[in-house]
């Protein structure tokens, strides 16, 4: 085989790899995995919470990608494979999107207790009917309050443990946060292809606001 076929056989995964969104993924990961150190887990334990938040994050990226591709492509966003640089990649991103989803709740559920697993699986599917429907809705920033909620409680129950409820309200605010100050470098984009989500509704000064007052909110419940 060729140098350049290689590469061409290459290309494909460095895309697929680019549509999960690589960087929260990783953000994500390890910061579970080092919560998961902080509060008792032994390395089986870190790995498993590791395991189960990545294929959450990789599911999530994925099914972000492959459902948002025609509103990319029709803003040409170079950031975004599927728009510009592969847009005949749309099903095999949608089929990692379904076998991620897969992996992490088979891994969730015959790896944690109940509780732990349930938690999971909550913050998994939460997160991706952010994706669809509610990410044009009003509603935008329900997905993120539970979903972010979601995982200190799954780290915590499989400890096992309770979950302190000021550190899930703290997660819950920085989910809130995250979502209003993540959407206004792209409000342009989104009022284009007819993205009508919260932070969209509420306009840039206000969703900064918002989004600072959900920070504060989550330092105090931390502390």
């Amino acid at each position: 085989m060729s140098a350049g076929s290689t590469g061409s056989a290459l290309w494909p995964v460095s895309a697929l790899l680019r549509c999960c969104h690589p960087a929260p993924v990783a953000a994500v990961t390890i910061l579970s995995g080092l919560i998961a150190y902080a509060v008792g887990h032994r390395t089986a334990g870190v790995l498993l919470v590791a395991g189960v938040v990545g294929t959450s994050q990789l599911a999530v990226g994925w099914a972000n990608d492959a459902i948002d591709a025609d509103r990319d492509r029709a803003v040409r966003r170079a950031d975004k494979p599927l728009a510009l640089e592969w847009p005949q990649g749309r099903p095999w991103v949608a089929t990692a999107a379904l076998i991620a989803s897969l992996a992490m709740i088979a891994l969730a559920v015959s790896s944690t207790r109940p509780l732990a697993a349930g938690a999971a699986v909550v913050g998994l599917v939460s997160a991706q009917l952010y994706n669809w429907p509610l990410k044009g809705t009003v509603f935008s920033i329900v997905p993120y309050l539970v979903s972010f909620a979601a995982i200190p409680m799954f780290i915590i129950a499989a400890v096992p443990a309770t979950p302190p409820g000021q550190l899930v309200v703290a997660a819950a605010c920085f989910g809130g946060a995250a979502h209003l100050l993540n959407a206004v470098p792209d409000l342009e984009m989104d009022d284009a292809t007819g993205v009508r989500g919260l932070p969209q509704r509420l306009g840039e000064s206000r969703s900064r606001a918002v989004g600072a007052i959900l920070t504060g909110l989550a330092v105090f419940a931390l502390l």
